[in-house]
């Protein structure tokens, strides 16, 4: 007999999801760093990238209409990030782009990362929606003290939740 297929948890989704995005933002002269916790990120965004970078976070579970069924949701963010550079034009970089950015502008970039992120897909099994990434919304992030550009693309996807292998009673105790 076969052990039974468990949902993928929070480690394994996001270890699928970097494994899945770091060769194919490589592929156009980026790096791919992951961040451990809110903190963590802004140390990463204290360093300027060489030419552009993608963070990857998981910020915690979200809603579902069926939690009580175990139902919930996985959240991931990218921060994609370029240095502000030293131009005449700064706002080129965002739709003409510039020598340092060989990949594109960063606007195409950003489309380019949330493109990748909605076409990754869960494998029967994972427990997780096979129709895969659903983009949450994108904003700029201005951090005090940090001269780069960038830029938070959020997403989420339904799955099911891994559940403890037995139950745990509830009682309630007689107060003194």
């Amino acid at each position: 007999m076969s052990d039974p297929v468990l949902p993928w948890t929070a480690d394994q989704i996001l270890r699928a999801v970097e494994d899945a995005l770091k060769p194919l933002v490589a592929g156009l002269g980026g790096t791919l760093d992951v961040a451990a916790d809110p903190d963590h990120a802004l140390e990463l965004l204290n360093v300027s990238p060489a030419k552009w970078r993608v963070i990857l976070g998981w910020p915690g579970f979200g809603s579902h209409p069926d939690a009580i069924n175990g139902m919930g949701t996985h959240r991931c963010y990218l921060i994609v990030q370029i240095a502000k550079g030293m131009q005449v034009n700064p706002g080129h970089a965002l739709h003409r782009g510039r020598p340092s950015l060989p990949a594109g502008p960063m606007a195409a970039l950003i489309k380019e990362v949330t493109a990748w992120m909605c076409a990754l897909w869960f494998p029967d099994g994972s427990h997780v929606d096979q129709r895969g990434f659903a983009l949450d919304g994108s904003a700029w992030l201005e951090v005090d003290g940090i001269e780069t550009k960038q830029h938070q693309i959020d997403f989420s996807v339904a799955a099911a939740l891994p559940s403890h292998e037995s139950r745990i009673p509830l009682s309630i105790t007689p107060t003194a």
